[in-house]
């Protein structure tokens, strides 16, 4: 802007609103610049805000997670001991069934019962003993386990013969019959 030249310097009312001009625009500029740097702080603590309450729940989510985790062992773990525990009493009732069905063939003649009992405890031995090549040792005791009952009968009934006292007895087949049924 050029401002007259008058007797002492620039001419002074133009001046002045010069300077009233300039001050007016700069103000309103300083306004608007405020109103914008209001706006972005309340944007600032909305977002802010925001932040915090996503972190909490990421918070929460994590421990939800962990927890979830936590429970999946567990449940993990039990089943695997449900399923060990299980596996046991099968291969304990199939080393009772097979020392029973092996009584049972010792002290009466192979009819058609104890040939489908036999065809049973073969099938029953494909589950368990033969695929199932991880359970060596179980598969080691129950062969010596069955190995010292047959040596066990095999000399009790050289004691019977001996004694001339091997007789078969109804109570004693009645009795195998029950162990059968409450086992199976």
């Amino acid at each position: 802007m050029d401002f007259r030249i008058v007797k002492k310097g620039y001419d002074t009312k133009e001046t002045k609103d010069y300077i009233l001009k300039i001050t007016k625009e700069r103000e309103e500029e300083i306004s608007k610049k405020n109103a914008i740097i209001l706006n972005l702080k309340d944007r600032l603590s909305t977002l802010s805000d925001r932040v915090k309450e996503m972190e909490s729940q990421k918070r929460l989510i994590s421990l939800s997670l962990l927890k979830a985790v936590e429970k999946a062992e567990e449940i993990d773990a039990i089943s695997q001991q449900k399923y060990s525990e299980e596996l046991a009493s099968l291969k304990s009732f199939h080393i009772r069934w097979t020392a029973l069905y092996n009584r049972l063939i010792e002290k009466y003649p192979l009819d058609e019962d104890l040939k489908n009992a036999k065809e049973f405890t073969k099938k029953i031995n494909e589950i368990f003993i033969l695929p199932n090549r991880l359970d060596k040792d179980a598969i080691e005791q129950f062969n010596r386990e069955t190995k010292r009952q047959n040596e066990e009968k095999k000399s009790k009934e050289k004691a019977k013969i001996i004694d001339n006292s091997y007789d078969i007895d109804d109570i004693e087949i009645t009795k195998l019959l029950s162990q059968i049924e409450t086992d199976l």
